[in-house]
């Protein structure tokens, strides 16, 4: 595989993490909301403190992700942080639990620090250098993508297979983004280049 190719995939299947990661998890989480209150039976109050929570995890979470990309690769944390994501969404749909919608939020809040800005910023500087404000900003795309999709077609999944089908294919889509960063994206492009 050409470089060039192997720099459109990365940023490719980056921008499928940030559709993810941001675009589904933050950007359009709103759209759950009232299914919260109409099927699980939430009051207002703690349906709003579910974002309120899921933003405080992700801020929280924040004064570690240095550490945590220290211990895993770029690469290992992103897909482990989807794989995070794709659990959180599998949680809120095998629930009606208040509380363990609290813990599935909070889990969400961590996807958003792991699987976005930060390694994202970091992978495409070491694959682009100087260069890399094209590539990032491409991938940035991605969360006003989500934000176009996804709130149209979750609700037409909530209105016609309901509440957990919609959670499952979210996770579906976490947890297939968490395979496609584990095999086509590597740290740096020298290690791509020794991969094949």
């Amino acid at each position: 595989m050409s470089p060039k190719m192997r720099r459109g995939i990365l940023v490719a299947v980056s921008t499928l993490m940030v559709f993810c990661s941001i675009g589904m998890t933050t950007a359009t989480f709103s759209v759950y909301l009232p299914y919260f209150i109409k099927v699980n039976g939430f009051t207002n109050s703690q349906t709003s403190i579910l974002v309120s929570l899921r933003t405080v995890a992700g801020f929280l979470l924040m004064f570690t992700v240095t550490k945590f990309f220290n211990i895993f690769s770029l690469r290992l944390g992103m897909s482990l942080a989807m794989l995070g994501s794709a659990l959180s969404f599998v949680l809120m749909a095998g629930t009606s639990n208040y509380y363990m919608t609290v813990l599935a939020v909070c889990v969400l809040g961590g996807t958003y620090t792991f699987a976005s800005m930060y390694p994202l910023t970091l992978l495409m500087t070491r694959w682009f250098g100087d260069k890399s404000a094209v590539p990032l900003s491409i991938s940035s795309c991605g969360s006003g993508i989500a934000a176009i999709l996804v709130p149209t077609v979750v609700t037409y999944i909530i209105e016609h297979y309901g509440l957990p089908t919609a959670f499952y294919l979210d996770a579906i889509i976490m947890a297939a983004t968490a395979v496609l960063i584990y095999i086509f994206i590597r740290d740096y492009a020298d290690e791509a280049e020794t991969a094949n």
